[in-house]
């Protein structure tokens, strides 16, 4: 935890090597694992706890610290090896953790502290999988969309911001239209990446259900702009193709729902037939986030005067969909005629109101920072 308390996009890949380790050491004596691992969760739920009764700014931050993310990281990593089955010395301790990462994540519902709920998230999807647990996300990931920065029109185009070592994002940086693109895109991503892991279950016309609704109803409300409708549009074909296949699959199924064993067989036979539409759109998905991610952070874009210089890296840079239209010259929105702003095709006029969500109301001194 001392390590943790002073994490950044520098050390994060050396404190994570370190949980790795501590991992192994824990491996060595799986007997007396159970008690160490018992004494976290419920350290942790207590900051939660002493969070929700006592609604202080202290207590905030206490919780929404390195220390207590990097400790659910790690608790995250023991029981996903140690936890999966139902035998294993840890298996007790994947629903408190569960319940307590769950409650990390709606603690303080304020659009700065995105980086922290994608990255609790992610440790939820990871234990997911690993563990072969449902564990119900789609509600806390669509969520991330209700902000009210994204109805409103965005101060700038903005840099590529970096999630990595990261658990609270600058007022400035938070209406920046670079900034909302990846914000939505996480969201799609973490939701293609949870309906993927369950694309094949004979369940899963029934899981997508509910999330395709919420889904069609963002689209039709005017607080998105088109492109980020249309990254919904394309989950939610995704979603539906998979769920109609499903339910094609079913209808042929000669066994009842209370065949456990049979299927389980049916499941295991689907993945092996390959890919479903959700697998293919949560890998292309994926792969367009890491390239963006990775022309980024190899890009040299500065600033200079009235004008942008672009290194070579990106010198063909306009021909990538995500790219082109991103970087715009200064001087010719000075001699345009103010038109409108594409993120506000198609929807209605927003009031300059605040923020629907404080970081804090309880206290002021957030603005001071």
């Amino acid at each position: 935890q001392s390590a943790a308390k002073f994490a950044s996009q520098q050390n994060i890949s050396s404190i994570r090597f370190m949980q790795d380790c501590l991992v192994e050491v824990f491996c060595m004596k799986p007997d007396s694992m159970y008690k160490h691992v018992f004494n976290f969760v419920k350290e942790v739920a207590l900051f939660v706890r002493n969070s929700l009764i006592y609604k202080t700014q202290e207590h905030y931050y206490r919780v929404y610290s390195w220390e207590v993310i990097c400790s659910l990281d790690l608790l995250e990593s023991l029981i996903s090896k140690h936890g999966s089955g139902e035998k294993d010395v840890l298996q007790p301790m994947l629903y408190p953790l569960v319940q307590v990462m769950m409650m990390t994540v709606t603690l303080v519902p304020s659009s700065r502290y995105l980086p922290l709920r994608f990255h609790v998230l992610k440790s939820i999807l990871r234990l997911s999988k690993k563990t072969s647990v449902f564990i119900p996300l789609s509600s806390l990931i669509i969520d991330a969309l209700n902000f009210s920065e994204l109805s409103k029109k965005p101060q700038g185009v903005g840099n590529h911001f970096n999630f990595m070592g990261t658990l609270k994002v600058p007022k400035d940086v938070l209406k920046t239209t670079s900034f909302q693109e990846q914000w939505v895109s996480q969201t799609v991503l973490l939701l293609a990446e949870h309906c993927s892991q369950w694309s094949h279950h004979i369940a899963f016309p029934e899981l997508f259900l509910p999330l395709g609704i919420k889904v069609k109803g963002y689209m039709k409300s005017d607080s998105l702009a088109k492109k980020f409708k249309a990254q919904l549009a394309q989950f939610l074909e995704a979603g539906q193709i998979a769920a109609e296949s499903m339910l094609q699959k079913r209808q042929v199924a000669t066994f009842s729902p209370k065949d456990a064993q049979k299927i389980e067989l049916f499941i295991n036979e689907d993945m092996k037939k390959g890919a479903s539409p959700m697998d293919k759109f949560y890998q292309a998905t994926l792969k367009q986030v890491m390239k963006q991610d990775k022309m980024s952070s190899s890009s040299d874009v500065l600033l200079a005067g009235d004008r942008m210089r672009v290194s070579n890296k990106l010198a063909n840079a306009k021909d990538v969909p995500e790219y082109s239209g991103a970087i715009l010259d200064k001087e010719k929105r000075k001699r345009s005629k103010a038109p409108r702003d594409s993120r506000l095709e198609g929807t209605e006029e927003v009031h300059n109101d605040e923020d629907r969500v404080e970081d804090f109301e309880m206290s002021d001194s957030e603005s001071e920072e």
